[in-house]
């Protein structure tokens, strides 16, 4: 039993680690390929068009949660490891830290129960 909550602890490290790094890995390349605009946070930023989406849904979208009166503080869409929408309602911005409380307990708990599941799959 105790091999396989070591081998459990491992494979949710594993998991967690990977998100991590595909979250991170376009900041940590450093320059972009080709001479694009940067974002604050050092995203590539290119239009939807050149990444396969419509600029115009993605603007309906946004019209549509605030006619809903939708809460959110930014909203940021990446597409291929570029930055296509960075959208902030007032007073919130693009470069203003935003205190993400249980987001990290919540994507942690996730991968846990992924790799708990592909445990049990395993056995």
């Amino acid at each position: 039993m105790r091999t396989r909550l070591t081998l459990l602890i491992t494979l949710a490290a594993a998991i967690l680690a990977g998100a991590l790094l595909l979250i991170f890995l376009p900041r940590l390349a450093g320059q972009p390929e080709s001479p694009q605009a940067q974002s604050a946070a050092g995203w590539s930023v290119t239009t939807p068009e050149e990444q396969g989406l419509d600029s115009r849904k993605l603007a309906q979208g946004l019209q549509a949660m605030a006619d809903r009166g939708t809460p959110f503080h930014t909203i940021l869409v990446l597409r291929n490891g570029r930055l296509v929408l960075d959208a902030s309602r007032y007073p919130f911005s693009s470069g203003r830290l935003h205190n993400l409380a249980s987001v990290t307990k919540s994507i942690t708990s996730a991968l846990i129960g992924i790799a708990i599941v592909l445990f049990w799959q395993v056995q």
